[in-house]
């Protein structure tokens, strides 16, 4: 009987101790849970990495983070993507300084990462990143969601709906396709893989028009593309060959159509101010409608410095080397857009292809002002980008569509199809589509209708994170989430000027609506239970 009491009273101890450890142990977890200290970012778009400073330990992240390069330690992550200064601002302007200098501010290393679909890609978001923090500019990955912009993403995007096809228009719609193929070379059997690669990204697009860059040698080039598009896709496919009409071994534009679909209208128009073979017009009439547009594929002259001189000279703003010559470029286009409308009576105009120039830069601001509209800001406000200046991880587009203003209501819609500039390989070896090019390709969507009714004032949301409201001069911002944290919005027109900004105070908040007609985007930027989710609205104002 002793021996028995002393045995329960060890078990009973035992419960106690073992009770007492596991009470420890959740009072120890749920400190360590409370001691997760919360990244304050009010504004992603100006928000620095040196606001780190104070922080230690366990922290986590409200708003999601990009993926925004890579360095050796580990991945570049920021609340924002980072662009070239010259995409979203005019060089020699003190936007371009103030951008310039907090453009990669809030940029952070990322260390020891996991659970993302791989291959990892710049644009992939982060949402409610947890990491260990001691100091300096790098973080340690403990936990987070991987969402956006992977490679399944891209291969199941429906391309010719993103650009306004439909069940209901597809007997209506043209599908035109502008890409730089980067040095597509038919001679090389050691680029093969890479070809094919090529030849495979076009086919996924379907286009009804393609317009390419960097055909070296042209014929050969675009006749192989052209067959294995044939054979692939079962259209009647051909190209508009130049014979040897310069050196094989230059690079060159061409184009690919189905002869079903279109038809020519007179000759290619070629424009040899600056390099040669490297801009093409023609005008294309709608086999179904008789509408026609002209359209023009480009490569301007490299930014790069080799042997430029005097006023081509690198000038320090941003725009690299040649700037003068490029612009010169889009003086010759506008030439002979002036010629070749007159010969098929008709002002509708696609100008596509590489400009070499960001958004901002002075070829693009001539032939804004010559009343070509970028289609990139009229569907995308600033968020667009086709290309990444690797040694910084900076993006915007050198990979233009813009449109004379008679053909913008026939537009249905623009895309860069981005399974090139976020690939972190400068050739993949594989035989998927990713990272055919360093550029991604550019598609637009047609509707060809020259009694297409000018739009009456319209709001249509783009993301449907936000509701807006139009009455009479207002624009209303209904944000029944919006919490104590300040929010933000944003107008710009077409060509991405920044017409007005400001902070949201309340749940329906009003500004001013653009009094010039026109186009707008409202960009709105709002920390509710999706933390920092961005909207963006197309505003109609004619």
């Amino acid at each position: 009987m002793p021996r028995k009491t002393i045995h329960l009273n060890i078990y009973m101890q035992n419960r106690v101790i073992k009770k007492a450890i596991l009470l420890y142990a959740m009072t120890l977890c749920l400190g360590y849970i409370g001691a997760q200290t919360h990244v304050v970012i009010d504004n992603p778009a100006t928000w620095s990495a040196s606001s780190l400073k104070g922080y230690s330990g366990d922290i986590i992240f409200d708003v999601p983070l990009y993926v925004c390069g890579y360095s050796s330690e580990g991945l570049i992550v920021s609340p924002r993507r980072n662009y070239v200064p010259t995409n979203q601002e005019f060089p020699r302007t003190s936007g371009y300084n103030d951008f310039s200098k907090v453009n990669v501010s809030g940029n952070m290393i990322l260390t020891d990462y996991s659970g993302y679909e791989a291959p990892i890609r710049t644009g992939m978001r982060i949402h409610n990143l947890r990491a260990s923090y001691s100091g300096g500019t790098s973080i340690r990955f403990t936990s987070g969601e991987w969402r956006g912009n992977s490679r399944t993403d891209l291969m199941n995007m429906d391309i010719h709906a993103a650009v306004g096809k439909t069940e209901a228009n597809k007997d209506s719609m043209l599908i035109i396709c502008g890409m730089n193929v980067e040095n597509y070379d038919a001679r090389t059997s050691s680029t093969d893989n890479k070809r094919m690669k090529a030849r495979k990204a076009l086919a996924k697009i379907n286009a009804d028009i393609y317009g390419l860059a960097e055909l070296r040698p042209g014929e050969e080039a675009i006749k192989e593309i052209t067959d294995y598009l044939k054979n692939n896709l079962h259209k009647e496919y051909t190209f508009i060959g130049d014979g040897s009409t310069y050196s094989s071994t230059g690079q060159k534009v061409g184009f690919i159509f189905d002869k079903n679909k279109v038809s020519l209208v007179g000759v290619v128009q070629e424009t040899n101010v600056g390099v040669t073979g490297r801009k093409k017009m023609i005008a294309f009439r709608d086999n179904r409608t008789d509408e026609i547009f002209i359209y023009s594929i480009n490569h301007f002259k490299a930014k790069v410095s080799t042997g430029a001189t005097g006023i081509n000279m690198d000038q320090g703003d941003g725009q690299g080397a040649y700037n003068p010559d490029r612009v010169n470029e889009a003086r010759a286009i506008m030439s002979t857009y002036s010629y070749e409308r007159s010969q098929v009576s008709d002002p509708d105009i696609l100008i596509m292809g590489d400009l070499n120039a960001y958004a901002k830069e002075d070829p693009l601001t001539f032939l804004h002002k010559s009343g070509m509209i970028d289609l990139h800001r009229q569907f995308h406000a600033d968020s667009s980008y086709s290309y990444t200046t690797r040694g910084g991880s900076q993006f915007g587009y050198l990979d233009h569509a813009l449109c004379s203003k008679s053909l913008l209501p026939q537009v249905t819609g623009m895309l860069a199809y981005h399974i090139n500039s976020d690939e972190r390989d400068s050739y993949s070896g594989d035989n998927s589509i990713f990272r055919c090019s360093d550029h991604d390709p550019i598609v637009v969507g047609l509707k060809l209708n020259s009694s297409a009714a000018t739009p009456t004032l319209s709001v249509s949301n783009i993301v449907n994170s936000d509701n807006v409201s139009v009455d009479g001069n207002l624009i209303t911002i209904h944000n029944a989430k919006l919490t104590n944290l300040p929010a933000f919005y944003k107008i710009y027109d077409t060509n991405g000027t920044k017409i007005q900004e400001g902070e949201i105070l309340t749940n329906s908040h009003s500004i001013g609506m653009p009094r010039t007609p026109g186009v707008y985007f409202l960009w709105v930027m709002h920390n509710n239970s999706d933390k920092g989710a961005v909207s963006r609205h197309k505003i109609i104002v004619y």
